[in-house]
């Protein structure tokens, strides 16, 4: 009953109140986020990862094929394929700056997931009033919470266009359920059809959304649209993994062989066992305010009224973002875990089924603007409740805006705000990481580069063979574990960063075989020490130069300048 009555509060005055109200929270969790992004809107905070995009979009460009060398044959090394339709178009807009083209492709889609929260706020709620003061709420308290969410707009990562794109998916999901509808239907169905080439594991929704819909349904034409959807997804599914495994050579992304199928040896997963618990704690604890309402409000309502809140799409979002989570808690290798990257696709979700339970407890207990509180409120005067609103807002997220904008002032004087030279970041935080490795890309083109480090070897030398010895983009590896002897007999590298050191059963295996006496062996300890702007570091990964290669004089010189240096 109270939320009939909510919807039938009427009041000009408060009406435009309350509009004001929610369009400035809005505005100011958007203020908020703009101001985090803008202090980390430079090619220092890109992750090194994020190159490879940039190296697929200029191979697609150029050759028209998704391949990881240039001129090379077709590789399934992004797990998000469909990210290209961003990163392409800005790279050929940038075509000089392939910093700026990566980090502004996380940063679009980064804004776009946030304007289609709302819209899935919207959807969720079935009462129009609640459904802005949930939105207020919702938007708040994630705003307060995540200190990271900013930091995947400038990752360069596929992150945030797979929260715009899972975010769109419950949308029409939602809208769907709501409506049962034809139109409702298709959308449903194409969106969920093409998410394997979004990224394979988001399948878990596109899955058990129209499943729970199928079993659960409110009608008995719901439930037959649910199957039928279930049914269209998994033909596309079938389908786009025959092409991917005709055209790539592979069905699933290369990744997921690496991070899912121990091809590594045993030293990385002991040294990276509890990294994955200890990300999903951290996440947790980053919406601990937001979560514990899906708590305090759901397992009460279960236990005692053996009611069970969520709608069928819900139950959906519900059981596959637990899957999501024990999935990658358990059984996924995270080595480059920073922001809890691994957990944030199932956010969009958690917004969703913490809007539900929002929505709950704000009718429940009587808080949403219905009965006494709404009469007494229109009664008085809509000013009084404009200014405790707007102290409210200051209250909260004014020291958030202020802390943010600081971060970004010293961003801004430092002149590091919108550095976006890709060569100069190196020079600056990263040359101890690689040796020389500016001076080695400005060599010629047919030098062939061999590392575990790929990304921003790659970047600086876009048309150079690069092999990827953690087989991310190396078919070969990736399927069959890496192979010392298959390294050297069919790429034979002119040059070798050798593997990061937690890759020690690697190092071993290069290091025993035949072919690797060929070579001119520079280990870590004896490159010396750097100075970089924060101070003297170790030369992290060693080096090795083919001595027959015809450009082995002079990397020889290259080095050993660097070491009397």
């Amino acid at each position: 009953m109270a939320e009939d009555r909510s919807d039938k509060i009427k009041g000009t005055d408060f009406d435009s109140s309350l509009r004001v109200v929610y369009a400035l929270i809005i505005v100011s969790c958007f203020i908020v986020i703009g101001f985090r992004v803008g202090s980390h809107f430079s090619a220092n905070y890109l992750w090194d990862d994020a190159y490879m995009f940039s190296r697929y979009a200029d191979n697609l460009i150029s050759t028209g094929k998704i391949s990881w060398n240039p001129g090379g044959e077709p590789t399934y090394g992004l797990t998000s394929p469909l990210y290209l339709i961003v990163v392409t178009p800005l790279r050929l807009l940038f075509p000089d700056n392939v910093g700026l083209a990566v980090i502004l492709s996380s940063c679009v889609c980064g804004f776009t997931f946030l304007l289609l929260l709302p819209v899935l706020l919207h959807f969720s709620t079935k009462v129009n009033l609640v459904s802005k003061v949930v939105t207020a709420l919702v938007f708040i308290s994630f705003t307060s919470s995540s200190v990271s969410l900013p930091i995947h707009f400038t990752s360069g990562m596929d992150t945030t266009f797979t929260l715009a794109y899972i975010t769109m998916y419950l949308c029409a999901a939602v809208w769907w359920e709501r409506s049962n509808s034809r139109k409702g239907s298709l959308v449903v169905c194409l969106l969920g059809g093409i998410t394997f080439l979004v990224r394979p594991d988001l399948l878990l929704y596109t899955i058990f959304v129209p499943f729970m819909v199928l079993i659960l349904g409110t009608s008995k034409s719901l439930k037959i649209r649910g199957g039928l959807i279930l049914g269209a997804t998994l033909i596309l599914l079938g389908i786009q993994i025959f092409f991917t495994t005709y055209y790539f050579k592979s069905p699933l992304p290369l990744p997921f062989y690496a991070k899912s199928t121990r091809l590594y040896g045993a030293f990385i997963y002991t040294l990276y066992r509890s990294t994955a618990l200890n990300e999903l704690l951290a996440f947790i604890i980053s919406y601990r305010f937001p979560l514990s309402i899906m708590v305090v409000v759901g397992v009460p309502t279960l236990v005692y009224k053996r009611q069970w809140l969520l709608t069928p799409v819900e139950t959906g979002v519900f059981v596959a973002t637990a899957l999501f989570l024990i999935y990658y808690s358990f059984f996924v290798l995270q080595i480059m875990y920073y922001g809890q990257r691994f957990y944030y696709p199932v956010l969009p979700a958690i917004v969703l089924l913490v809007s539900r339970y929002f929505e709950h407890a704000f009718i429940k207990t009587r808080l949403c603007l219905s009965n006494n509180l709404a009469k007494s409120i229109q009664e008085g005067s809509p000013k009084v409740f404009l200014a405790v609103s707007l102290l409210l807002l200051a209250t909260l997220l004014l020291p958030i805006q202020v802390e943010a904008f600081w971060e970004l002032r010293s961003v801004w004087k430092s002149h590091k705000f919108a550095a976006m030279d890709v060569a100069e970041v190196y020079k600056e935080g990263r040359s101890h990481i690689w040796i020389a490795l500016d001076d080695f890309s400005n060599l010629p083109d047919d030098l062939v580069i061999a590392t575990t480090e790929i990304g921003q070897v790659a970047a600086l030398n876009p048309n150079k063979t690069v092999v990827d010895l953690a087989g991310l983009n190396e078919t070969y590896f990736a399927h069959n574990g890496f192979s010392a002897s298959w390294l050297f007999l069919r790429y034979g590298p002119d040059l070798i960063y050798m593997p990061h050191p937690h890759y020690k059963e690697m190092i071993k295996e290069i290091e025993r075989s035949p072919s690797f006496s060929n070579y001119e062996y520079f280990p870590p300890e004896s490159l010396g020490l750097i100075n970089t702007s924060s101070g003297f570091h170790p030369y992290f990964l060693g080096i090795a130069l083919r001595k027959d290669s015809k450009y082995y004089g002079v990397m020889l010189e290259i080095i050993q300048k660097r070491i009397s240096n």
